[in-house]
Order: structure tokens, then C-alpha cells, then sequence
């Protein structure tokens, strides 16, 4: 019988092999660029799941305001975008397209703290949070290859504390975090909570954790999938 846990583990241990591969060819003489070609690896594996009508691409989203003006996003690691429909620039894989066309959004991370991941979270709400009005219904997400809970520059700090109350004081604009191979967090809408087999049923929408032993990349890709198609 098929083994869909192991099959899902797979792709974690996939994206960990073509990492350390690059790593181990390159070596240390490039690492200026060690977050781009983490991205680049991210993006395939992604793009290997996709409906063909989904294209992955980096760049910028731009809104117009309803003065005549715009609104424009920082650039973006990785932007999934609806291929049936024009851009407004492309250029190889760099591309400028418009929210309603955009449908995920990832900030991708080789490494992170605590304290980065609350300046990570809270540059990509800020940035796209006049930029989507109903983006619920697309994916946000931060992915990290590693998450370090304890920094050199502090060990004092409450490193548990600064991702829950960074997650407290969010907008619920990120929508999926991927913190390393085995932590992942997911916001819910109570709508969606409700349906969970074991719902932890709160008067608000909330943020959950989970840890899921080699699984956490898999579910983050996964969940792109399910948010991403119609069906």
C-alpha cells in the first residue's frame, strides 16, 4: 500500500540534498549569494507541483489607488502568479503583476532567529497589507532551510515569547510559516478551525504550531497546493 507519510518526508529530504549538494560544490566562496540559489531550489520545487496555469516568478506587485496613484510591494522572493492573464513586465523569471493576478507570496529565509523571523513577519504584513484586500484567500508565506532559537547576541531573551507575541500582534496577513524541517504554523480563520478534526476553537482566528518531525516543508508546499486551485 502506498505510504503517504514517508512519501511527504521525501520531499523535505529532497529539498535538504539539492542544499547541501550546492553547498557542498561551491563551497564558501559565494555565500553573498547562498539565499538566492535557496530560493531558486525552493521555487522548483514548488514549480514541480503547480497546475500549469500557476507560474512562479520574483518581483514586485503594484496596486492603483483609487486617486490614480500606486502602491507597490518590496520585492518579493518568491511570487506565484495566474499565467492566464498579461504582466505588467517580464523579464526571464523577474516579473511585475497586480494583486488580483498574484495568488502566493513567500519571503524565503537560509536562516533565521527569533528576532529575525519578527522583522521578517512584520516588513511582509506591513508591505502587503494595502496591497491585497482579501488576502485571506492567498497564500503569504515565510519558509527558513534552518530556524536557530538561540542567537549569539542575546541569550537572555525569550526567544518562545517573540514568536508568539509577534504571531499575537499580527494581522493574520501571513498565512503559513515553515520555520525548518520539523515546525510549522498555520493561521486559521475560525471557519476553518472549525472543520479541524481536533479544532482548538477560539472566538477569533488564530495562529497554530505544530511540530511535524520532517514533515514541515512538505505541509508548506502542500498548503500551497490546496490555497492555489480552484478545486
Amino acid at each position: 500500500m502506498p505510504n503517504s507519510i514517508e512519501f511527504q518526508k521525501s520531499i523535505t529530504k529532497e529539498l535538504e540534498v539539492v542544499k547541501d549538494r550546492v553547498r557542498d560544490l561551491i563551497g564558501s566562496r559565494h555565500w553573498p549569494e547562498e539565499g538566492r540559489y535557496k530560493e531558486a531550489i525552493l521555487s522548483k520545487a514548488i514549480e514541480n507541483q503547480l497546475p500549469r496555469h500557476i507560474s512562479v516568478g520574483t518581483g514586485f506587485i503594484i496596486k492603483k489607488t483609487e486617486n490614480g496613484g500606486h502602491i507597490y510591494s518590496k520585492q518579493i522572493d518568491i511570487l506565484l502568479y495566474d499565467n492566464r492573464f498579461p504582466l505588467i513586465m517580464n523579464y526571464g523569471n523577474f516579473i511585475v503583476t497586480t494583486p488580483k493576478h498574484t495568488v502566493g507570496v513567500i519571503e524565503v529565509k537560509s536562516n533565521i532567529t527569533p528576532t529575525k523571523f519578527r522583522d521578517t513577519f512584520n516588513k511582509l504584513e506591513t508591505s502587503l497589507e494595502h496591497i491585497f484586500e482579501d488576502y485571506h484567500q492567498k497564500f503569504i508565506g515565510i519558509f527558513s532551510f534552518n530556524f536557530k532559537k538561540s542567537s549569539r547576541e542575546n541569550y537572555s531573551v525569550n526567544h518562545e515569547h517573540i514568536i508568539t507575541e509577534t504571531l499575537s500582534q499580527g494581522k493574520g496577513i501571513v498565512n503559513h510559516i515553515s520555520l525548518n524541517e520539523n515546525e510549522f504554523i498555520r493561521f486559521w480563520e475560525r471557519e476553518q478551525g472549525l472543520q479541524m478534526r481536533e479544532p482548538i476553537i477560539k472566538e477569533n482566528d488564530f495562529y497554530n504550531a505544530y511540530f511535524l518531525r520532517d514533515l514541515s516543508f512538505s505541509y508548506f508546499i502542500s498548503n500551497i497546493i490546496h490555497r492555489v486551485c480552484d478545486d
